[in-house]
């Protein structure tokens, strides 16, 4: 199932991917599961 996902993924126009990636950087974000570099330097 997994090289499937990673198939279709790879046949997907770079805008859509682009956007697929944002969505989940900022989900990430949203739960504080993402360590800034900027935050990082503050601690």
């Amino acid at each position: 199932m997994k090289k499937l996902l990673r198939l279709f993924i790879r046949f997907l126009p770079d805008a859509i991917v682009e956007e697929l990636n944002a969505a989940s950087l900022d989900e990430l974000d949203k739960r504080d599961l993402i360590i800034w570099a900027d935050d990082a330097q503050n601690l």
